[in-house]
């Protein structure tokens, strides 16, 4: 069974179109998830590399706000990764909070590969993050 996990960050840009670009557009995705990222219906197939691929259904999303998928060749119906913004009022933060599950011993490597991924984020969009 799979175990759920979290991680979160806190986003320097204060600009949440640029930032939902960002997760929510498979053209943003495209800049710093996947290196090809190709989308038909609900359904995106996402390619690393030359060989690697797969594919997720969009299970749910909210404009501005979040965007969730299932991996499509997942055996749990429960498992899914999230890509979440969070707005703070009164600090005028933006919060990136990522959701996933991993097996019980490799939850360190799938946050150490979340962590690879967000670097790629910092390039494309310029945006620091600091873990919160």
């Amino acid at each position: 069974m799979k175990q759920k996990f979290q991680i979160e960050f806190l986003l320097s840009s204060s600009s949440g179109y640029i930032l939902w670009n960002a997760i929510g557009t498979a053209s943003g995705l495209q800049r710093w998830f996947a290196d090809e990222i190709h989308v038909k219906g609900h359904t995106y197939t996402f390619r690393w590399g030359k060989i690697e691929e797969r594919s997720a259904t969009l299970c749910k999303s909210r404009e501005g706000e979040y965007v969730r998928f299932r991996w499509n060749d997942e055996q749990d119906d429960k498992t899914f990764f999230e890509l979440r913004l969070l707005y703070n009022e009164l600090t005028d933060d933006f919060h990136l909070r990522i959701v996933d599950f991993a097996e019980e011993g490799e939850v360190k490597d799938m946050i150490d590969l979340w962590n690879s991924q967000l670097e790629n984020f910092t390039r494309a969009y310029g945006i620091y993050l600091t873990l919160s």
